[in-house]
């Protein structure tokens, strides 16, 4: 909400597994959804409604609404990599401000995790995939969900040392009884 304020709106929300793509759909777009993460009411933003929608591309988003986009990792690497009619495309982002959410993003630090490979540039993965996607225009944002990250892995700390925002790993998250 705070981004749609900001004038983001086209968010792609990110999974590892394409069976939990259903469910963060549900989350974010359904109501009636058990677990819906709105109010039922609508959203109100600044005094008006706001639509929360589900769009396969962005040619559907509204300009008024949130328009989320459902992917797996595996999904958004493949549509990247070989473009697609009435698709998600690598051009997407480079013409649209786009915010990815990546949930269990510890998962795409597949690249981070072993830095010895050679021509890191030339490896084409998850990670380098969502990096690219982020990087095709200054605008686009990726925030990144997880409670598992790394830390201990030196490559992984260095590449989010400037940006933890908040640390509540699952250890501790245990510890305080969830």
């Amino acid at each position: 909400l705070y981004l749609y304020e900001k004038g983001y709106r086209n968010f792609l929300f990110l999974v590892h597994q394409i069976q939990i793509k259903t469910q963060a759909e549900g989350n974010f777009t359904d109501y009636k959804f058990e677990k819906y993460l709105f109010n039922p009411k609508g959203i109100r933003i600044n005094g008006r409604n706001v639509e929360v929608r589900a769009v396969e591309n962005i040619v559907d988003a509204n300009r008024n609404a949130i328009n989320f986009l459902f992917f797996s990792t595996s999904l958004l690497y493949n549509r990247l990599k070989e473009d697609r009619e009435n698709g998600l495309t690598a051009e997407d982002f480079a013409e649209n401000d786009i915010v990815i959410l990546a949930d269990e993003a510890h998962r795409l630090n597949v690249d981070t995790r072993s830095k010895s490979k050679k021509d890191q540039e030339e490896i084409l993965n998850w990670e380098t995939a969502v990096l690219s996607a982020i990087r095709a225009r200054e605008e686009n944002l990726l925030v990144e969900f997880t409670a598992t990250v790394d830390l201990a892995n030196e490559a992984i700390h260095s590449k989010y040392e400037d940006k933890l925002v908040y640390r509540y790993d699952f250890l501790e998250f245990n510890k305080d009884g969830y």
